[in-house]
């Protein structure tokens, strides 16, 4: 999907074997069992079925440069904006040119995503985006809503004010968000307890006004679109890993979002939402193409639909969804497990029942004994 967006990550191709005399790549990509290729170099991994029925084939080259990206064929219009996980922690920098021209939210996002994704790709040279972040905070307030003397750009000065809107909805209520004040050369949160930089703001926090700057910016003059996120839980607080696609499909109702993470307080957070599992499939055969560099038949990726809707614990989720066993740590469930091998099959008396939460408590474990008899009775907890 995000090939429909303009930034999106290239894929790295793999030398051939035997390595190839001209140093060509390959996408990796290859039939099985020596199956002929088409005359066509180009084959088909997948395909995008869209809302209105549309289908799109994922294609990919078998001989490519080094970086590469899939194609669509044919190519559906879908206005999609695609935030990867990696985001770079802003160094303070005071803001040294404020833009006098009015400035429009494509701009804006045009110049933050410029930076932001030249940092993603490696370019350290690139400045850091918060920088454009402030620089179009700045001209918006300043110029946005005119006096006496300057002419108002209503349409600068409702994305600022839009872009407040969205983070009181997004940032957790305890944090006590208020509003944004520009005091030149820097911009200021002011929340209930106190006033700080935004250059100040922790990690979780800053990851949540990024995310809320693009799609602030994106969403006005699409209507309708696709917003990719890959990771959000970096940074995260538990709490607000909980909090977050609530909040955004409650900010955000025309978006529709795709997520990509690890997390279970995440993939749990939103009753119906469609859960899928990308696992590798263990047939015996697979008769479609797979990975050249993978070194086995049964290593095709295949994703599993997952059905939450029953399931709201977090280690319900993890041993579904993400195939951990459950959301404590190793020592935990070594202890729980010994405790479970030590009463599983006996029939659940009062007095197995009280003997269960007695080892329990003497482990320190006591907060997990319902989850515990549901397990020793052979059930989900």
């Amino acid at each position: 999907m995000a090939q429909h967006s303009s930034y999106h990550t290239e894929f790295l191709s793999s030398p051939p074997r035997p390595r190839d005399k001209l140093g060509r790549f390959t996408s990796g990509v290859w039939l099985w069992l020596g199956v002929a290729s088409s005359s066509s170099d180009t084959h088909d991994i997948g395909e995008i079925v869209y809302w209105d029925d549309q289908q799109s084939r994922i294609q990919v080259n078998h001989r490519v440069d080094v970086h590469f990206s899939p194609t669509l064929t044919p190519a559906v219009s879908v206005s999609v904006l695609n935030i990867p996980s990696h985001r770079r922690l802003p160094p303070y920098k005071k803001v040294e040119f404020i833009p006098t021209a009015p400035i429009t939210r494509e701009l804006a996002l045009q110049n933050y995503q410029k930076d932001f994704w030249g940092g993603v790709r490696g370019d350290i040279a690139r400045p850091n985006p918060l920088t454009k972040m402030k620089e179009a905070l700045i001209s918006m307030a300043a110029f946005g809503p005119g006096n006496e003397r300057v002419q108002p750009n209503f349409e600068s000065f409702s994305a600022f004010e839009e872009f407040e809107k969205r983070l009181r909805q997004i940032i957790p209520k305890n944090i006590g968000f208020r509003r944004i004040v520009v005091q030149i050369p820097d911009v200021i949160i002011e929340t209930d307890s106190g006033r700080f930089l935004i250059d100040a703001s922790s990690g979780g926090l800053m990851s949540l006004i990024d995310i809320t700057w693009q799609i602030t910016l994106f969403g006005r003059s699409e209507g309708e679109f696709v917003v990719l996120i890959d990771e959000p839980e970096n940074h995260l607080h538990p709490s607000m890993q909980r909090e977050i696609l609530p909040a955004l499909t409650r900010a955000f109702p025309e978006a529709q979002f795709i997520i990509a993470t690890h997390s279970p307080f995440i993939v749990s957070s939103v009753r119906d939402a469609k859960v899928y599992v990308f696992d590798v499939d263990d047939r015996p055969t697979v008769p479609e193409a797979i990975a050249e560099d993978l070194s086995s038949e049964r290593n095709s990726v295949v994703a599993l639909p997952i059905d939450i809707s029953d399931h709201t614990s977090a280690s319900a989720v993890l041993r579904e969804a993400l195939g951990v066993p459950i959301s404590v740590p190793i020592w935990a469930e070594e202890e729980l497990q010994a405790v479970l091998d030590k009463y599983r099959g006996k029939d659940l008396t009062p007095n197995i029942v009280r003997d269960i939460h007695s080892d329990l408590s003497e482990r320190g474990l006591s907060d997990f004994f319902p989850e515990l008899v549901a397990r020793a009775a052979g059930q989900d907890a």
